[in-house]
């Protein structure tokens, strides 16, 4: 099922979201995808095609930051100092 441009917009927040409140830590989007489906924050179920776009989004807007393990290939989100700062004015949700 395809996301509305409405539901993108909350699944994108609920990523900001959880990696806001574990702002030391990095998690791969498998983890992530898990967690916010588990947490109701959404009306509606992620796919991890629909968390990877997701995150790519945000780590283009440099709210995130993503690098891939020193141990293998999985990818792995952290919220970047930019991200977390704007997520803690409110910033996110107001016009440019």
């Amino acid at each position: 099922m395809t996301l509305s441009h409405a539901q993108r917009e909350e699944l994108r927040l609920a990523c900001l979201r959880f990696l806001a409140e574990r702002s030391s830590a990095a998690y791969p989007a498998d983890l992530i995808t898990n967690r916010i489906n588990g947490s109701r924050w959404l009306d509606f179920a992620a796919t991890h095609d629909d968390v990877t776009g997701a995150l790519d989004m945000l780590t283009g807007m440099d709210l995130l930051k993503g690098f891939h393990s020193r141990l293998g290939a999985s990818k792995h989100f952290q919220i970047s100092p930019a991200g977390l700062l704007a997520w803690e004015r409110g910033d996110l949700l107001t016009p440019r």
